[in-house]
């Protein structure tokens, strides 16, 4: 059985890694008008399969409220979540979600969102956001399972290339309540 639990500070430096497949990237079409702008996210397959890879620690230091949580599996973790309650604009943002490679598709993921939302509707949070990047099509496609919808991009987060480096920031978010 799958259990959720709350993490203590000393799993705060914890290193976890991101490591997905991908096939493709939502390349990012930029338009500036004298009376309008916008970007577009179109779809494009990458000519083969790639790999990505990054790692970082559970819990960033500059996080004003961090809450840490894991899923348990026969006493192992196989997944986290931390997020923090924003008080000045009263969002809850996932600053970190991971489910181990080996247990995605169980119904991890979906868990430790839920948890997160229980959480914000807790302190009476009106929206959750969530930064993914567009060329994670399978973190896409789960959060819009989830409820989330794009709400905004940052086209120069990573490097001055994100948009020909076919990965650039995008944020997603869900009201609650």
């Amino acid at each position: 059985m799958i259990s959720v639990i709350e993490l203590t500070a000393e799993y705060n430096t914890t290193k976890i890694v991101y490591d997905y497949l991908t096939k493709g990237h939502y390349h990012a079409h930029l338009s500036q008008e004298q009376d309008s702008f916008g970007v577009m996210f179109v779809y494009e397959d990458f000519e083969s399969e790639i790999e990505k890879t990054f790692d970082d620690i559970l819990v960033s230091d500059y996080l004003e409220h961090p809450k840490s949580y894991a899923a348990k599996l026969n006493d192992q973790i196989v997944g986290y979540i931390v997020i923090n309650h924003e008080k000045y604009n009263n969002r809850i943002r996932v600053t970190q979600f991971l489910v181990l490679n080996g247990y995605r598709n169980m119904g991890i993921g979906k868990l430790l969102m839920k948890h997160a939302e229980d959480y914000a509707r807790s302190v009476n949070a009106r929206a959750m956001i969530l930064e993914t990047q567009s060329c994670n099509i399978s973190a896409i496609n789960f959060y819009f399972r989830c409820g989330f919808q794009f709400v905004g991009c940052d086209v120069m987060c990573y490097s001055n290339q994100d948009i020909e480096n076919k990965e650039v920031r995008l944020e997603m978010g869900k009201a609650i309540g």
